[in-house]
């Protein structure tokens, strides 16, 4: 496991991970495992170095480095969601199947400009002779809206891992989500500790957007309601803290360069959100 977690990972994967979540190196382990497992890893690696002489070395890497960073940054979900109870044949278990399912939804359940990318990118993908089932996995976001949150809340909320996914990226569309956490992914990472910063910058990111789709969920009932009616129904409710949200959202894009202090602020306005968000089922409940 240690050769492989370096063959495939880098030299300097467990300490990253270590250094970020001060998780012991049998925690790190257990979680890569259950990374790995749940993603298909060995089977997609085998499936790009198929291609060997029938598409560029570069894309390739490209397709190599999608896969190390979406493992890289499942290993971390792991390690914080589930520490204590870390069991990689439990994990592949719980994961794989409504985590592939995500995968294989994303072209009805995403919207506005997270869909326009992901066609855009699957298509060329398509074009550059990819497999489909290779070119579909690689062509989804590789940090953006974690599908193991997504599968949890929907394990949680006992919905449909797809109805789950539309109502995060509905959620994620209506509230700018995807161009904030590009604003993140894109801030300068020279030091160890901006690196830490950005990685749980996402991490938080990606918590309170899993609890805003639970609540949003048990908001919406058992009435039968369709994603945007319970969206809707939660902006009507949600209409002030939501305002202040997009209000800061608004500073946000007018400044030229953004740092990592006005990004921290900013997510402690999105779990206010989150918060008043849980206060309001609390009550509907």
């Amino acid at each position: 496991v240690a050769n492989e977690m370096v063959n495939s990972m880098g030299i300097t994967f467990y300490n990253r991970i270590h250094g970020a979540t001060g998780a012991d190196v049998d925690s790190i382990a257990a979680a890569y495992i259950s990374a790995r497992d749940v993603y298909l890893m060995e089977e997609f690696q085998d499936g790009v170095a198929e291609l060997d002489y029938q598409v560029p070395a570069d894309l390739q890497l490209q397709l190599m480095n999608s896969m190390n960073g979406r493992v890289r940054r499942a290993t971390r979900w792991f390690v914080r969601n589930r520490r204590g109870e870390l069991d990689p044949a439990r994990e592949r278990e719980l994961f794989q199947e409504p985590v592939q399912r995500v995968i294989q939804a994303l072209p009805e359940v995403l919207s506005g400009e997270p869909l326009r990318e992901w066609k855009a990118r699957h298509e060329f993908l398509l074009e550059s002779k990819v497999p489909e089932k290779l070119a579909m996995l690689a062509a989804s976001p590789t940090y953006l809206f974690s599908a193991l949150g997504i599968s949890e809340s929907a394990r949680v909320s006992d919905r449909p891992v797809e109805e789950v996914a539309k109502i995060y990226f509905a959620l994620a569309d209506r509230l700018g989500l995807y161009w904030f956490g590009n604003q993140i992914i894109d801030l300068p990472s020279e030091t160890f500790w901006q690196s830490q910063a950005r990685e749980t910058s996402m991490d938080d990111l990606d918590s309170q957007l899993s609890r805003l789709a639970i609540h949003l969920l048990r908001i919406a009932g058992d009435d039968g309601l369709d994603v945007e009616t319970a969206v809707e129904r939660w902006v009507a409710v949600m209409a002030q803290p939501i305002q202040r949200w997009e209000k800061l959202l608004k500073e946000l894009k007018a400044t030229p360069q953004g740092d990592f202090a006005m990004f921290t602020v900013a997510l402690r306005e999105l779990m206010y959100l989150a918060n008043a968000t849980a206060d309001q089922d609390s009550l509907a409940g």
